[in-house]
């Protein structure tokens, strides 16, 4: 019988590792949460919503896709096409950002702390962390929340 060597290339993380973890599904969310999160949305007071996902990541995509199909059923102007620049994941987490703190409604940083608790809610982690520079590249309206979605954590 032959021996498989296994080869590990980078940091040993679970892409560059070759790990493969059963078990792990990709980020959806269910009709409790997509019915919880419409109903909350639909009274809160509404801005446009961009959402950025990590760069050549179709499951962080996917996820924006199904997150946005819940603001626009509850009334919110959801900014099109999807940015999927994202060069950061923000510790696995949702991250939210203000195109600009100038020229936006005085009460817009109130609107993305409600977002956050709205999504914490309904069981998806989302915190406020700081912008990193060169993170994501493209044209930013100053005065819209955009949400950014990096890949998902990998427990292992």
């Amino acid at each position: 019988m032959t021996k498989i060597n296994q080869t590990h290339y980078g940091s040993g993380d679970n892409v560059a590792g070759n790990k493969i973890v059963i078990g792990n599904q990709p980020r959806t969310l269910n009709e409790d949460q997509k019915k919880k999160l419409i109903s909350i949305l639909s009274g809160q007071e509404k801005v446009k919503i961009g959402f950025i996902s990590k760069l050549f990541d179709p499951e962080a995509k996917n996820f924006s896709e199904n997150l946005s199909e819940a603001f626009e059923e509850s009334g919110w102007e959801v900014i099109r096409p999807f940015n999927q620049t994202l060069l950061d994941d923000y510790g696995g987490c949702v991250n939210m950002f203000i195109g600009s703190t100038a020229n936006v409604k005085n009460n817009i940083q109130e609107i993305v702390n409600s977002l956050h608790l709205s999504l914490n809610e309904i069981g998806i982690l989302s915190k406020p962390s700081p912008y990193r520079e060169a993170s994501v590249s493209g044209d930013f309206s100053l005065a819209d929340v955009y949400i950014a979605i990096g890949s998902k954590k990998i427990n292992s």
